[in-house]
């Protein structure tokens, strides 16, 4: 590159918001840059700078030294016409990349202005790295390992193969609004914790909910056995172990919710007495975790949710209607999603109800979340020769007792076999998911998301989530932040650093409906 397009009177001097390189000037064209970063792109020491016109490139890396953001450059590029591109990479100490932004600009005479913004990349959640590190690893577990508290702190939960002491424990880690980690009592510090509080059976997926006050409920299943822990807002257990939800009965993973006065309601599906039937089960959880009396059997054993049998064996959703103990569940039958509602006293509305059908297809496991007073449902279609056969995202509200209000809507037609995510936060709606056909993102499967307003009208086209390519992305979680920017967390066989040992968990806050 000619050493014209960044005279070295003029390199990428950082003078800080208020003023710019006072060499440059003149009639020659000048770019003014101003680069601005979004509240999680934090930690920056060095700003690595791409320049191109035409043919030519040339790259400077400067040191950030402590400069708050905005920061401000100019770029003299005398003689030259066309476009101005410019790509900025923003490093840590360590030398991974934090965030980054793009900007093109014609070149004219004299002095044109150019804004950067700083998008956050997507960052390792845990800690140690031996082995495999996954949010899910069961189909059906997915999209319920990551929960907010009012004041954006958020919890990620994922599970690993048991390399590091030779058992499968569970994990947690814990983040502020941001997305930086935070000090927990468990972790006595910022890093990874242990959910799990004894040394025992193997624990797959951990499904979390958080209630008014930052309590965080986790439940997980070792494949025999239910487990629960509350941890509270200063990241330690509620209690010295955990709570035994459900006991050799083969239950699945599960699905929890927060109530508004505090107390939990966990369900899953189990067997049921005759080989090769299931049964929709639930438990009540008082605010330290423990077994309570529940409405329907005004006992503290787990209640039976479903009024027939099933035949498959998947994951249900539960969600809190907000409304003392009034409480949705869903979960799939063969081609059907169905649903159980419960009203303010916690006892059943009416037996299950039918919330989707769609003949002869295949359907995933639902999830639910809470939109005013009513239920979203969201769920995968998937058909073989039809409109549907790479996966079909479905929409739809219902009322508090499970009727469908408007029509479904389709969100996308590339989705993963895993569970999408869902979350909702006033008006705001978002769903995450794993695309691996045409809206994939190159390079195997990537995380797609999409925002909708309370009418379930789209704010515009599917974003990509993962800024880390290589390998899959899969098996989402999310929630909204209260800046309305979203926390979303998935699994990564990319083997990028600083993880290179199997797979990784890795999230990304970003920033769909900001300008």
């Amino acid at each position: 590159m000619s050493p014209s397009l960044l005279p070295r009177s003029c390199a990428l001097a950082v003078v800080g918001a208020a003023g710019l390189c006072a060499a440059c000037g003149g009639d020659a064209p000048i770019t003014i840059v101003e680069v601005a970063a979004r509240p999680a792109v934090a930690d920056v020491t060095q700003l690595v700078v791409t320049l191109a016109n035409d043919s030519s490139m040339q790259t400077e890396t400067f040191a950030v030294a402590g400069r708050s953001f905005p920061l401000t450059f100019s770029v003299e590029t005398p003689g030259r016409t066309g476009e101005l591109a410019l790509e900025i990479a923003a490093r840590d100490g360590t030398g991974l990349t934090v965030g980054r932004g793009a900007a093109a600009i014609p070149i004219v005479d004299g002095q044109s202005d150019l804004a950067v913004m700083l998008e956050p990349d997507d960052f390792v959640v845990n800690t140690t790295y031996a082995g495999s590190q996954d949010l899910a690893f069961r189909l059906d577990g997915g999209g319920r390992q990551l929960s907010v508290a009012t004041d954006g702190r958020f919890t990620i939960g994922w599970s690993d193969t048991c390399v590091t002491v030779g058992r499968c424990d569970v994990f947690g880690r814990r983040f502020d609004a941001t997305g930086q980690p935070i000090d927990t009592a468990i972790a006595a510090g910022d890093g990874q914790f242990n959910l799990n509080q004894t040394d025992g059976d193997v624990g797959f997926e951990p499904s979390l909910a958080v209630d008014r006050i930052g309590n965080t409920v986790a439940a997980w299943s070792t494949g025999t056995d239910l487990y629960a822990v509350v941890i509270d807002p200063t990241g330690a257990h509620v209690t010295g172990t955990e709570t035994v939800v459900a006991t050799l009965t083969s239950p699945g993973t599960p699905g929890v919710t927060a109530l508004p006065d505090g107390r939990y309601v966990v369900a899953w599906i189990e067997n049921a007495p005759t080989a090769g039937q299931y049964l929709v089960k639930g438990r009540y959880l008082g605010a330290n975790g423990q077994p309570i009396n529940n409405p329907v059997t005004a006992t503290n054993l787990a209640f039976t949710i479903s009024t027939a049998v099933l035949v498959t064996d998947q994951a249900p959703a539960v969600l809190a209607l907000g409304d003392a103990a009034a409480l949705a569940v869903a979960w799939r039958r063969a081609d059907t999603i169905v649903g159980r509602f419960f009203g303010a006293a916690g006892t059943p509305l009416g037996p299950e109800v039918t919330l989707a059908s769609h003949p002869t297809e295949t359907l995933g496991p639902p999830q639910l979340a809470l939109l005013g007073r009513d239920v979203v449902l969201t769920y995968r279609r998937v058909t073989d020769g039809g409109d549907a056969d790479d996966g079909q995202l479905i929409l739809r509200r219902y009322t508090p007792a499970g009727a469908g209000i408007g029509a479904a809507v389709v969100v996308a037609d590339d989705v993963e076999s895993g569970p999408a995510a869902l979350a909702i936060s006033g008006d705001d709606v978002g769903l995450a998911w794993a695309a691996c056909a045409g809206d994939s993102d190159g390079d195997g499967c990537g995380i797609r998301f999409r925002a909708y307003d309370g009418n379930l009208t789209p704010r515009g086209d599917a974003l990509p989530v993962n800024s880390t390519i290589a390998g899959d992305q899969e098996d989402p979680s999310l929630g909204w932040l209260p800046d309305r920017s979203v926390a979303v967390t998935f699994s990564d066989t990319s083997a990028s650093a600083p993880d290179r040992d199997g797979s990784a968990v890795r999230a990304r806050v970003i920033y769909p409906l900001a300008p």
